[in-house]
């Protein structure tokens, strides 16, 4: 095991000597200075713009990780929870990368013993799933949240003395109170899951008890949140899936069909979009929802799905509607002029 680690530093060194640019070097540590100073005194948006640029200028000759890590932590601290995940799961991948090792748990007794380094390095590796873990919470994806969350319980156990999370937040209750909420997501995704990823329309489940108005009601609501959950991070083709599940359980769901329809318009299936946009329209008109936003936000993305088939007169009809009821877009008034022209 040491042997492999000290090959790997060594192969490091190499690559990093041979592709060293001591100008370019310099330049990058020192906007990566100025950005961790703006980091420091809260200065998030600043931070932000220089890690930026050390990213998309120097990514290539400096250490793309602690970049990526404290750009992270701007975002995090901003609440731009989807830009935080997407930092944090760059600096798992890249320590995935650079120290393969590190992700073989449980260690050797001699290892932890004997490499003190090993314990810093997990530290931070339990940061980045912590973080990411209550990102993915907050943005609605529970089960990303629950695994991100088990692995930080992974690595915690490994050095049950050593690593603390308290560094992490501002402070202990507030990072407890963050895995307090991860693991409550756990518990309702391992309970749904159990119940909910068997197939929906299974008679002898109905005779068994196990399909109830509650059950269903669960279940529609449990794949309509990861439909949900994977539109905010553009997993377009996931969250098809997700909000189709969730019909099985409810025919009638008009969220899932609002949702659907919004994957397959990012998709560009405009006609599939405007069957699941219209399906959406007659549910909420026959339950007299016209105050629901998600109604006239079904009215514009239809209106704008027919204007890409050059459909101009139901465009403009549906846009029109969309305004009647309520709906803003920064596009609704130049998409007006074009279509009802």
């Amino acid at each position: 095991m040491k042997k492999l680690i000290y090959l790997f530093l060594f192969v490091s060194f190499v690559s990093f000597s041979q592709g060293y640019d001591r100008t370019k070097y310099k330049t990058a540590r020192k906007t990566s200075n100025q950005a961790y100073k703006k980091l420091l005194n809260e200065d998030y948006y600043g931070a932000i713009a220089l890690y930026n640029k050390v990213i998309e200028s120097y990514g290539a000759i400096f250490q793309l990780q602690k970049a990526y890590e404290n750009r992270g932590k701007a975002k995090f601290e901003l609440e731009d929870y989807k830009g935080a995940a997407a930092d944090f799961t760059e600096c798992i991948k890249l320590e995935k990368t650079e120290n393969p090792i590190l992700f073989n748990l449980p260690y050797p007794a001699d290892i932890k013993q004997t490499n003190l380094m090993i314990v810093g390095e997990a530290e931070d590796i339990v940061e980045f799933y912590l973080k990411r873990g209550y990102s993915k919470y907050k943005l609605g994806d529970k089960k990303g949240a629950c695994e991100d969350a088990r692995k930080v319980q992974e690595f915690r156990n490994e050095f049950p003395n050593e690593i603390d999370i308290t560094g992490f937040l501002s402070q202990y209750s507030v990072a407890q109170r963050h895995l307090d909420l991860i693991e409550s997501a756990c518990k309702t995704v391992d309970l749904a899951q159990e119940i909910c990823e068997q197939p929906a329309l299974d008679f002898e489940r109905v005779e068994r008890g196990e399909i109830t108005a509650e059950t269903i009601a669960t279940c529609a609501n449990f794949w309509g949140m990861r439909g949900q959950a994977a539109l905010k991070i553009s997993n377009y083709r996931g969250a098809l899936e997700f909000f189709t599940k969730a019909m099985d359980y409810k025919v009638d769901f008009e969220l899932a069909y609002v949702g659907r329809g919004q994957a397959k318009f990012y998709l560009k299936d405009y006609y599939g979009a405007i069957g699941d946009y219209t399906k959406a329209i007659d549910i909420y008109i026959a339950n007299d929802k016209y105050n629901s936003p998600y109604l006239s936000n079904a009215y514009f993305y239809r209106g704008y799905s027919k204007g890409m088939l050059e459909d101009s007169n139901g465009a403009c009809k549906d846009i029109l509607r969309a305004k009647e009821l309520g709906f803003k877009h920064e596009k609704m008034q130049s998409t007006i002029d074009i279509v009802c022209k």
